[in-house]
């Protein structure tokens, strides 16, 4: 039996403003009856030792990096705070992270491109029925799309 291992990069697309390249490892175990057996494992993103993870959204300190910072719902190091109803989509410090406080706790974490203009939000809970939280919405143009991803972080 033969063993191949094959890595590809990947491009995930956000939005329009901006892509992550992440590897996976992809198994392929060839058999004398030509049969393929399959195993796939997301590892990192490419040219990181290892993901890090945030165990809610106010934590983890602040990353220096923006992209690692966004990609796995972090703080940027220009992050700041609001209490008002809502977050602003441009007209903000570039490369920052801004979250909405609502009752002491996030309700949203938004992210801005060298602009200054919104490129990705994160829902942590707002009201209406049928949302999973976290949820991604993703910006093009100033306008938010109303399609929410799942994050998976």
């Amino acid at each position: 039996m033969k063993k191949f291992i094959v890595t590809l990069a990947l491009l995930l697309f956000t939005g329009g403003l901006g892509y992550q390249a992440y590897a996976i490892e992809e198994s392929l175990d060839y058999s004398s009856e030509n049969t393929v057996e399959t195993s796939s494992e997301l590892i990192t993103p490419y040219g990181s030792a290892s993901k890090p993870t945030l165990k809610h959204p106010g934590g983890g300190g602040s990353f220096a990096n923006f992209n690692t910072a966004m990609s796995v719902g972090g703080k940027t190091t220009n992050h700041s705070t609001s209490s008002a109803s809502s977050l602003k989509p441009t007209s903000t410090t570039p490369n920052s992270s801004k979250d909405l406080i609502s009752g002491g706790q996030v309700k949203q974490r938004r992210y801005y491109d060298s602009n200054g203009n919104a490129i990705k939000d994160i829902d942590y809970f707002h009201g209406g029925v049928g949302h999973t939280f976290p949820h991604i919405h993703y910006w093009s143009r100033g306008v938010r799309n109303s399609t929410a991803y799942p994050a998976r972080f």
